[in-house]
C-alpha cells in the first residue's frame, strides 16, 4: 500500500486512489461558504482524504464490487474506522454511481471479513501480494491468515450493520442485501447474543477469549486465561476491548451497547423489505433487551452531577466513570442518534465528561478529551469534533473550531492526538477516521449553523 503520511496537502490528481465527482462538487460548493482560510484548507484536505489515500476499489470477476479501506498510517482495515471513514460520502452515493459501487464494495468486503472471523477487529489487504502482517502479537496459527488483529469490540460488528442501514436508507438500493449478507447478519446477531452470557457458565466455551496467534492469552487477561473480567447476565452484551483497541475495565461497554440499540433497530426496519421479517423481529427484540439494560444497569447517581451514564459496568453494580474520545463514546450518544442532546441524563453526563472530574480530560494551553490509549496529556481531535457535532451552543462551537485551526501542526490534517501545550507534538500524521469526521462536521455546520462559517476565526 502507498504511504501518504508525509502529506501537507491533497495528493496530486494522478496519485489519488479514488475520485467521486459528487464529493468534489460538494467540497467546492461548501468551500465557498467558509470564510476562514485555515478552516477552508482543513475542509478541502480532510474531506476527501479517505478517497484520496485509503480506498482500494476493484470489481471482481463475477461483477461484484470489492472495496478495501485502509485506516491510514496503519496498513489494515478496521470495520469501525471504515464505517466512520465512508459515512460522510453515503449521502452523495445516490447521484454518483461510481461512489455507490465503491460503498457497496465496502459492504461486501466487510461481509467477507466477518465471515472470516466475527471476533476480529482488523483485517489484512486481501488482494495484495505479501500484504503487511501485524507482528506485534507473535507467530501462531490460532488466528485466520487474513486477520490483522483479533480483539473483540462490539462496535466492529455494529459498524457493519449500521453501514448497511445507512446505505440502504440513503440510496434505496436493496440489492446489496444478498443471501451472503443476510447470513452474515445472522452470524453477527448470534455473536452479540452469545456475548450476553456469563463467562463462568458452561457456554463460556462459545464466548470470546482474548488470545494471541499462539493461543496464549493477551496481556491483562492472562490470569483469566483470556476470558476477561466477570459479568452478571443483565441483558447487556459484553466485549473485552474498547473502540480505542484498549482493554476494558468492566465488560459491558455502555456506549457500544447504545450503538447496538440504534444499529439493531435500524436493521429491524430494513429487513422486512427483503422478506426477512422473522430476522427483523429478532433484531428488534435484542435492541429492546439491551436498551432496557442500559437504563437499569448503565447509569449512576453521581454526588456532583446527578444521574449520569457509566462508561462501563459489570452488571454487579460496579461502574467505571470516564469517557474516551473514540466513537462510540458517551459524548457521542446524540451523534449516534441514541438519545437527544437535551436529555437530562445526557446533559449531566456531558458536564462530567467535559470536566477535570473525568480522569481523561486534559487541560493546558488547550483542553479536551484525552484517552488511556496514549499519554493522557494528549487531546484527541475526535473528541473536539464530537463536541461540535453534539452542541447547539454557538460560542462553544466557535471555540472548538478555533482549536481545530490551531492544532494541525501546519499540516491541514486532523491527527489522533496532540499535546495539551504543544500541538506540534502529535500522534498519527495520517488518521483517516478523524479526517472524514472533520469533513462530516463542516458539512453539518454548513446546513445546521451556516452563520458560524461566515467570518474568519479570531
Amino acid at each position: 500500500m502507498r504511504d501518504y503520511s508525509h502529506l501537507i496537502d491533497r495528493p496530486e490528481p494522478t496519485e489519488r486512489l479514488f475520485v467521486s465527482e459528487a464529493v468534489e462538487d460538494a467540497i467546492a460548493d461548501t468551500s465557498k461558504k467558509i470564510a476562514d482560510p485555515i478552516l477552508k484548507r482543513i475542509f478541502r484536505q480532510t474531506t476527501p482524504n479517505t478517497l484520496d489515500t485509503a480506498t482500494y476499489h476493484v470489481t471482481r470477476d463475477d461483477g461484484q464490487p470489492d472495496t478495501y479501506i485502509a485506516t491510514g498510517d496503519i496498513p489494515a482495515m478496521w470495520p469501525r474506522d471504515t464505517y466512520r471513514q465512508v459515512k460522510l460520502y453515503i449521502p452523495f452515493a445516490r447521484e454518483d454511481e461510481n461512489l455507490r459501487q465503491m460503498i457497496a464494495g465496502v459492504i461486501y468486503r466487510l461481509t467477507k471479513c466477518i465471515q472470516m472471523d466475527p471476533y476480529a477487529n482488523a483485517f489484512r489487504h486481501p488482494h495484495m501480494k505479501d500484504a503487511p502482517k501485524n507482528k506485534r502479537w507473535g507467530p501462531g496459527k490460532k488466528w485466520h491468515e487474513g486477520v490483522w488483529e483479533r480483539k473483540y469490540e462490539l462496535d466492529s460488528l455494529l459498524a457493519y450493520i449500521q453501514l448497511i442501514v445507512d446505505y440502504v436508507n440513503e440510496t434505496g438500493d436493496m440489492s446489496v442485501i444478498t443471501k451472503e449478507v443476510v447470513g452474515t447478519l445472522e452470524d453477527a446477531l448470534s455473536v452479540i447474543r452469545t456475548e450476553q452470557g456469563d463467562v463462568t457458565k458452561d457456554r463460556d466455551k462459545r464466548m470470546y477469549r482474548a488470545i494471541r496467534p499462539s493461543g496464549f492469552p493477551m496481556p491483562k487477561f492472562v490470569r483469566s486465561w483470556g476470558k476477561g473480567p466477570r459479568n452478571n447476565e443483565v441483558g447487556l452484551s459484553r466485549c473485552l476491548y474498547r473502540p480505542s483497541d484498549d482493554e476494558v475495565e468492566r465488560p459491558y461497554l455502555i456506549p457500544a451497547n447504545a450503538m447496538a440499540v440504534v444499529a439493531l433497530n435500524g436493521m429491524s426496519k430494513v429487513l422486512p423489505s427483503v422478506m426477512q421479517r422473522d430476522l427483523a423481529i429478532q433484531f428488534e427484540v435484542l435492541a429492546q433487551e439491551i436498551d432496557d439494560a442500559i437504563w437499569h444497569h448503565g447509569t449512576v447517581d453521581h454526588p456532583k452531577y446527578g444521574k449520569i451514564f457509566a462508561y462501563e459496568t459489570d452488571g454487579f453494580g460496579n461502574h467505571n466513570l470516564m469517557d474516551d474520545p473514540n466513537i462510540p463514546s458517551l459524548l457521542s450518544l446524540p451523534y449516534m442518534k441514541y438519545i437527544s442532546s437535551e436529555n437530562e441524563v445526557y446533559q449531566n453526563t456531558k458536564r462530567f465528561i467535559l470536566s477535570e472530574d473525568n480522569r481523561f480530560y486534559a487541560k493546558g494551553l488547550y483542553e479536551g478529551m484525552s484517552s488511556p490509549h496514549v499519554d493522557p496529556d494528549y487531546i484527541w481531535h475526535l473528541g473536539i469534533l464530537t463536541e461540535i457535532m453534539v452542541s447547539d451552543d454557538d460560542e462553544q462551537i466557535a471555540n472548538r473550531l478555533k482549536v481545530l485551526t490551531e492544532t494541525t501542526a501546519g499540516t491541514g490534517f486532523m491527527h489522533e492526538s496532540f499535546h495539551k501545550n504543544n500541538p506540534y507534538q502529535f500522534t498519527r500524521p495520517w488518521f483517516c477516521w478523524a479526517n472524514s469526521m472533520c469533513g462530516e462536521m463542516i458539512f453539518d455546520l454548513a446546513k445546521r449553523k451556516p452563520w458560524l462559517l461566515d467570518d474568519e476565526i479570531k
